[in-house]
């Protein structure tokens, strides 16, 4: 079994953030669905700049890849200044693919490695397994969603009581993540959206949300240690905030492998912000 200290689940603006960071001290794994879809901008929640100036700012000075992604995009030729979505994840692409600890693959995870209540490690939807100290979920909505609508992917070997895994000495259990995420605490909330569907009723997405009792300071689950959260799943879709989550996320999950402590200088307060918001 190939073995990574971090594995990011979801290639997004908060799972690109993550692998980043966590590829600066630690050999890390991003694992996304489609390779040619990473840090893409999509049209239900767009990247807005104008909005967003300060943070973006504030989020360079850190070191986020975002904010220089950003400025090699951008189209002038336009009445005004915008982002060219092409060359953004283009650009995007290129900072994971040049980051000398960080591995990309494109594959679907359908399941979670568990042992004594701790994240070991993934699957694929071809059978592979995938260890790491660490593993971090920044999947999007609509993937939450089709992991939860996919009864096949449920678990059919292992019956678990509500917010329980089991704790059998050194058995390894592969866990789906529909599972892992319900032991985590994760509620499923149906939201009104704008506009009217084709039959006349109004359309309603699905929240896939980690209560905030559930998430510690460093944004790892209570329930399951070395399993991390950022982005959609603790409520956030800004691309903005999101990359600014999974790179608290990516901070933290290497951090807790290599023994360090936070240090309250190299902070941003509006990561620390944030953080703040989704935790307890």
């Amino acid at each position: 079994m190939d073995q990574y200290d971090v594995i990011i689940v979801g290639g997004q603006h908060a799972g690109c953030e993550a692998a980043l960071v966590a590829a600066r001290e630690s050999k890390t794994l991003l694992l996304a669905e489609n390779l040619d879809r990473v840090a893409q901008i999509k049209k239900d929640s767009p990247l807005d700049i104008k909005t967003s100036q300060n943070l973006l700012k504030e989020l360079d000075h850190v070191g986020l890849a975002m904010p220089r992604a950003i400025k090699r995009s951008m189209n002038f030729q336009k009445t005004a200044p915008a982002i060219d979505e092409t060359s953004y994840h283009v650009k995007m692409k290129s900072i994971l693919e040049r980051e000398m600890s960080l591995f990309l693959y494109q594959a679907r995870v359908v399941g979670f490695l568990f042992r004594q209540n701790r994240g070991i490690g993934i699957e694929t939807v071809l059978g592979e397994r995938i260890g790491a100290k660490s593993i971090i979920l920044c999947l999007s909505r609509s993937q939450l969603e089709n992991h939860v609508r996919d009864k096949s992917l449920y678990d059919k070997k292992h019956e678990l009581q509500k917010g329980t895994l089991p704790k059998k000495e050194n058995e390894i259990l592969c866990l789906s993540l529909a599972r892992i995420l319900k032991t985590a605490g994760m509620k499923i909330e149906r939201k009104q959206k704008p506009g009217f569907g084709k039959s006349g009723n109004r359309k309603h997405a699905l929240e896939f949300l980690i209560p905030r009792s559930m998430v510690s300071k460093n944004l790892e689950s209570r329930r399951v240690e070395n399993l991390f959260f950022a982005g959609s799943l603790l409520g956030i879709y800004d691309p903005v905030e999101s990359a600014a989550s999974g790179f608290a996320a990516g901070l933290f999950a290497s951090m807790k492998i290599n023994n360090k402590v936070t240090s309250e200088e190299n902070e941003s307060p509006f990561i620390e912000k944030i953080v703040r918001s989704v935790s307890t």
